[in-house]
């Protein structure tokens, strides 16, 4: 692919880039959760990708180098979120990039991982992650409502957060030996 004419890599990077989509957003998905931050932080991943693309070498696999934009679009989000409640820790970030970009899958198994680990929760924790994240509700009006403190509220959803996480690669690694 090295002999490729300019307008050749520039179709292979396009072709490349629009078969992407589902996984970029499943990615994407896995660390921030529901919302339309999803959509935004896609649009800004493919934005930097194709500011890039005179970097892309066409012989090299193009997922890993696009999981590094998204993952890096990620962080820059989360960290415009400054005090805002984050969804995930930075070391469960880390960890979940990890399994996208080391897994041999390219499919949307990230995804479909994630929405069968929540399947397995409870009911209150399907619960409690819906009122916090669908929802959006405060820390504090959520641990008023449930009568129970902010520590308390913040361990149990940090538990969720790390089973989920736990879960997610379990089911890679499980699909990855299959």
């Amino acid at each position: 692919m090295k002999d490729l004419s300019e307008s050749d890599k520039h179709r292979v990077f396009i072709n490349r880039l629009t078969g992407a989509q589902q996984r970029l957003y499943a990615y994407i998905y896995t660390q921030l959760g529901p919302g339309p931050n999803v959509d935004d932080v896609l649009q800004e991943t493919n934005l930097s990708l194709w500011e890039n693309a005179d970097s892309y070498d066409p012989s090299r696999p193009f997922m890993p180098w696009a999981y590094q934009f998204a993952y890096n679009r990620v962080r820059a989000y989360r960290a415009s979120l400054s005090r805002s409640r984050l969804i995930f820790d930075e070391k469960l970030l880390a960890m979940l990039h990890e399994t996208f970009t080391e897994s041999p899958l390219a499919g949307d198994s990230p995804l479909e991982a994630l929405q069968g680990c929540v399947e397995r929760l409870s009911k209150d924790q399907k619960q409690l992650l819906g009122e916090r994240y669908e929802g959006e509700r405060s820390l504090t009006d959520l641990a008023k409502q449930l009568g129970e403190s902010i520590t308390c509220l913040t361990s149990r959803l940090h538990r969720i957060r790390r089973d989920l996480a736990r879960c997610i690669q379990g089911k890679m690694a499980a699909e990855v030996a299959k």
